[in-house]
């Protein structure tokens, strides 16, 4: 019977949808329902109840099964009254839901249905407005979504897209929010117990009683997936799409980058010197001193991270009992290759590569890994590849970087000394064989593809200099290349730096070297000593330089090759100026391009290292670069960089 009374002089009830498993919220789900899962601090289930009986709904049912021990104690402990549990053994389907609750709903004339996961900005007296005056058995808040199966005429469903009725209009999503009248019960199939909602819909379609009510203007989201469940966190947090009513309550002064999600009503333990990036924090969290902790949603004694349903998708992990996995991500880096700890209970932690289709160097990471294998130099085993998905699984080498073994150490020259003893050692076993594998090498071009990068990420775009002036830097950059390939080949990591050198029981490690190639026998050297994450002092430099051309100078391929002192100093020098171009460029880029900003804090002691070896270049007589030269010191004058 069509409702004649206002909105305002009525009561009416409503039900939450709550039963569903939550499949695609694993394994978020298999610690915490999904009702319960914490938008910005409050449970999604407690919001919406809130929602509701703003709205001026009387009392709620709230179906449920999995973990409904779980929900009924927390919906209780928040909300005390106005609450009604319906308990499905085995769940009945959204049709089947609202069925088992008809006595309970229809002790008024109209019910409020809202799916128990999904958020928005509606406003409920809008719907219910819209409903009281079309007069019609039920109503529909539709939205454009990822669903739009809806198709709507003059404010009316007239059918739904592979399923009924005529479906010629415009398509749109149905929101999971909906009004009916108790009449909506002779619509139900009958001698049914199990069904979907939509039969119900069917029914009222054939019978022109489902009203659409479009919404365009509002925030809409269903909670599918931990991705979309982050994705709410970014919209609220960092876009500020959308406003939560309880936001203002939830404040916090913890250091953080992107977005950090506390519970509402929950102690968390955060020591000092922890990274939280992009997190949502349960009660019950403990973050250890200086612990990395990145796009993950942390609770007691559990974690689960953001990719989450990609990574167990992996054939690694197919077959195996994922409970007490723990995925975490390591610090970022410079490339677009994604990196992560995995933990599981009474196992090795291992670390998780994944890449992409565009990614070139994947195959000759593996290649070169299972190289170095044979030749006994130390890198991280590989135990499994899916070449498919472009994800590896590999060897954890811990968490001391050469750069964070030096930091505060008394024994840094001892420390360098090891590495340098690593590197002769990595010639002298590559030497006869890295020819025929690599098949990579710095030609001319590579050379100055690595110079332009300096010109167009660091000259052109950083510094922005005007280039009119400099009329010869072209050819002067084309003689450094030139003077480059003139110096010994032997294989180069290409990038030999501390953040790239692991520490692991007294041993040294390589990581990163998928871009090994033939190159200048002083390369890999230079890209060490003259590092901008470590701040050597010149004297630490030169002693260092001493010590390794002492001990590769009695090896293997040092006899062979007979290399003078005085050509050493060479060498270096100019492969030096080499690669300081291309860390500059580098830098340059990722932090402008790639908006990875903290690269740029660096570009001063990189700077620094480019002046001081073109002093050198200058000083062994080498073919002075004067335009090249004139740049630096105006670049230096304009920016102070180390005066």
């Amino acid at each position: 019977m069509p409702i004649n009374q206002s909105r305002t002089s009525m009561k009416f009830r409503g039900i939450i949808l709550s039963a569903g498993l939550g499949v695609r919220m694993k394994p978020f789900t298999d610690f915490i329902p999904k009702p319960l899962a914490p938008i910005c601090g409050k449970t999604l289930l407690s919001g919406i109840i809130e929602k509701m009986l703003m709205s001026g709904t009387e009392s709620i049912a709230i179906n449920l099964h999995y973990k409904s021990d779980k929900i009924v104690k927390t919906i209780r402990k928040e909300i005390k009254d106005k609450i009604y549990f319906s308990f499905e053994k085995k769940i009945l389907g959204t049709g089947g839901a609202i069925l088992k609750c008809k006595d309970f709903l229809t002790k008024r004339d109209f019910f409020i249905l809202h799916n128990g996961d999904i958020i928005s900005s509606v406003k409920l007296t809008e719907l219910i407005d819209f409903h009281l005056k079309s007069k019609l058995c039920g109503s529909l808040l539709l939205v454009n979504g990822d669903d739009n199966k809806i198709s709507v005429s003059d404010c009316r469903v007239t059918g739904i897209k592979g399923y009924c009725g005529n479906t010629n209009n415009k398509l749109f999503t149905y929101s999971g929010i909906a009004i009916f009248n108790k009449s909506v019960f002779d619509f139900f199939p009958e001698e049914k117990i199990v069904f979907p909602l939509v039969e119900v819909f069917k029914r009222l379609i054939d019978a022109k009683q489902l009203g659409a009510l479009y919404k365009d203007n509002i925030y809409w989201r269903d909670i599918g997936s931990i991705e979309k469940y982050f994705a709410i966190h970014e919209d609220i947090l960092l876009r500020k799409i959308y406003t939560p009513p309880w936001l203002s309550k939830i404040k916090t002064d913890i250091p953080h980058e992107g977005f950090l999600s506390l519970p509402e009503n929950g102690i968390c333990e955060i020591r000092k010197g922890a990274i939280l990036k992009n997190c949502i924090l349960l009660p019950g969290t403990r973050i250890k001193e200086g612990e990395l902790r990145q796009n993950e949603i942390i609770g007691k004694n559990f974690s689960v991270h953001r990719d989450s349903n990609k990574i167990l998708s992996l054939p690694f992990f197919k077959r195996q009992n994922l409970h007490n996995l723990h995925i975490s991500n390591l610090q970022e880096q410079g490339s677009n290759r994604l990196f992560y700890r995995i933990r599981r209970s009474g196992e090795k932690t291992k670390i998780l590569m994944i890449s992409n289709s565009e990614d070139k160097d994947f195959m000759r990471f593996l290649k070169i890994a299972r190289y170095f294998q044979r030749l006994n130099i130390n890198a991280p085993e590989i135990y499994m590849t899916s070449p498919v998905n472009y994800a590896v699984l590999l060897e954890d080498l811990g968490k001391i970087t050469l750069n964070m073994a030096v930091k505060n150490s008394s024994n840094k020259i001892y420390i360098y000394k090891k590495v340098l003893n690593f590197l002769v050692d990595f010639q002298n076993k590559t030497y006869k064989t890295a020819k025929k594998v690599i098949k990579r090498d710095f030609d001319f071009d590579g050379l100055r593809w690595e110079s332009n990068y300096f010109y167009e990420n660091f000259i052109k775009k950083f510094v922005k200099i005007d280039l009119l002036k400099f009329k010869n830097l072209d050819n002067e950059l084309d003689t450094i290349a030139q003077n480059a390939l003139r110096i010994p080949q032997l294989l180069c990591h290409r990038d030999f730096q501390s953040q790239n050198i692991m520490l692991k029981g007294g041993k040294v490690f390589v990581v990163d070297f998928q871009g090994a190639r033939l190159g200048p026998l002083t390369y890999d050297l230079m890209s060490l000593l003259r590092d901008a994450y470590v701040s050597l002092n010149e004297d630490e430099i030169i002693e260092l330089e001493d010590y390794y051309f002492g001990i590769f100078s009695k090896s293997f391929v040092g006899v062979k090759l007979g290399i003078t002192r005085e050509d050493f100093a060479k060498f270096a020098t100019i492969s030096g100026l080499q690669r300081a171009m291309q860390v500059l460029g580098a830098f340059a880029f990722l932090g402008l391009e790639k908006k990875k900003k903290f690269y740029i804090s660096f570009i001063p002691r990189a700077f620094y290292n480019l002046t001081r070896l073109l002093e050198r270049y200058s000083s062994l007589h080498l073919d002075s670069p004067k335009d090249f030269t004139e740049l630096i010191r105006k670049i230096q004058k304009k920016f102070e960089f180390y005066k």
